[in-house]
């Protein structure tokens, strides 16, 4: 941006949540401008393991023993409508974005193998989930290609796509809506002056009615109150040069397991073992991430305690 400009609502960054605002917003009329500083997706929206769960971050069954079975059975169904309108989302507009059916979830203990064939007896019999099926260990190392896991969950009723490819293409979507979209352009400052708000960046402002601020971890102090409750989480996350092995995760399916730190990890379509895995309580740059990803790799997949990694 260099400039000023006048809108009705102004965004500020360009990940998932901010795009999909922008796409949203101008197709409903409103004048919308986006700043996002650094590039789209820079973020955890375009660096994410690309995983579509089902449900909530917590099991129905622990929602239920809390909030109650409606309310349960309400944030469940909210979470499949998200998963529905994503990948209509993307047929619709013709964003490619190499979805791959299959979602395994695995007991890295042999305690919490019980718990996983009780959930998937749950999802059918009473949320109305029928994609879900228990494996036991046998199968569970056929489809991973490891016998590291115990047991876990199946998920037919969902996948992995390449979360890049979404965010570029919601961007696509949302400036031929008419939204106004600028890239490395950060915002210094947000204040409300006579019933607008103000979006101060280096070479511009933007005076707008609303402001939403989507920036997930990386807002620093631009919004205060939000800031003083947000704690920034990073996962490592690494790709691997193209497989000539077969048998790693041979079915396609992507991957979670049980631990606390969970591990994750799927296939692109082009052959790479895409894994994540331990944590970093800040929102630094980590420079020997291909250690620790190759590292846990190594643990599930022995000939692999070598493979290079060329992203991380």
């Amino acid at each position: 941006l260099d400039g000023d400009l006048r809108c009705d609502v102004v965004v500020v960054g360009g990940g998932f949540t901010g795009l999909s605002a922008a796409v949203h917003l101008a197709r409903a009329g409103s004048n919308v401008v986006l700043v996002e500083a650094h590039r789209f997706g820079d973020g955890a929206s375009g660096r994410n393991g690309g995983q579509l769960g089902t449900g909530q971050r917590a099991w129905a069954e622990e929602l239920e023993a809390e909030y109650g079975f409606s309310r349960a059975k309400a944030l469940f169904d909210l979470a499949e409508e998200a998963k529905a309108h994503l990948l209509e989302f993307a047929a619709v507009n013709k964003i490619e974005i190499d979805y791959m059916p299959g979602q395994m979830s695995v007991a890295h203990k042999q305690r919490y193998v019980d718990d996983y064939k009780a959930h998937a007896e749950i999802m059918a019999n009473r949320f109305g989930y029928p994609h879900f099926s228990f494996m036991d260990a046998k199968e569970t190392a056929e489809r991973l290609g490891s016998a590291r896991y115990f047991g876990g969950t199946r998920d037919t009723g969902t996948g992995h796509i390449h979360p890049l490819k979404l965010v570029i293409g919601t961007a696509k979507v949302a400036a031929q809506a008419g939204a106004q979209l600028f890239e490395q352009t950060p915002a210094t400052a947000i204040t409300s002056v006579g019933g607008k708000v103000r979006v101060t960046t280096p070479k511009g402002t933007i005076s707008a009615g609303k402001c939403l601020i989507g920036v997930n971890a990386h807002g620093g102090t631009l919004e205060p109150i939000s800031a003083a409750h947000i704690m920034p989480i990073g996962s490592f996350i690494g790709a691997t040069v193209p497989l000539a092995d077969s048998s790693v995760l041979p079915g396609g399916e992507a991957v979670d397991d049980s631990r606390f730190v969970v591990r994750y990890f799927r296939k692109s379509t082009d052959g790479r073992l895409l894994f994540g895995g331990r944590e970093i309580y800040a929102v630094s740059d980590p420079k020997d991430i291909h250690v620790h990803i190759r590292r846990q790799i190594a643990e599930l997949y022995p000939d692999l305690r070598d493979v290079e990694i060329t992203h991380g």
